[in-house]
């Protein structure tokens, strides 16, 4: 883990890769949709290492927990060149998963300004406002929004990547 001081909230990915640098494995995690993906490469090429994105390992015609090919993506962690910038949903149910342990977890954040805009979507009524409205909530939304209020990944990061969009 990072044993130097940080400051938590961050809105530069070059900050970010400063903080980064010297870390062998780094989980980028988020709701769907927030930039995990494309956090993790940015910082895999300004760092010079690989990304690993867990959608690359999951059949999703049974859930992303459900689906994930655990022993395919354990073997591509195990033989990935470091640094290694791993990025999906449900991150630390993952790695749990998988034992492996990482030096930083980064949290990417979607903002609107100075608000969180995922933030009712995992935390208030708006899935179940969708739902009363007649429009479709996709299993992976449940999923994705039960693991934060379980695990509340957001709090326990060791950045928080505030990105703009």
């Amino acid at each position: 883990m990072i044993d130097r001081p940080y400051p938590g909230l961050i809105s530069s990915l070059s900050e970010l890769a400063v903080f980064l640098s010297g870390s062998s494995v780094v989980a980028v995690d988020g709701k769907d949709g927030s930039g995990k993906t494309f956090t993790a490469r940015y910082l895999s090429k300004e760092l010079r290492g690989a990304p690993i994105d867990f959608d690359d390992f999951v059949d999703r015609d049974c859930g992303f927990l459900a689906g994930l090919r655990l022993d395919e993506l354990r073997n591509a962690i195990e033989f990935a060149a470091r640094p290694l910038f791993l990025s999906g949903v449900c991150m630390m149910d993952v790695l749990d998963r998988l034992a492996v342990q990482v030096d930083a977890v980064v949290y990417v954040k979607r903002m609107a300004g100075s608000l969180w805009r995922d933030e009712d979507e995992l935390f208030g009524d708006a899935l179940e406002a969708y739902d009363r409205a007649g429009y479709p909530a996709y299993p992976l939304d449940y999923e994705i929004r039960e693991y934060h209020r379980r695990r509340r990944p957001h709090e326990h990061a060791t950045f928080t990547f505030m990105r703009q969009g």
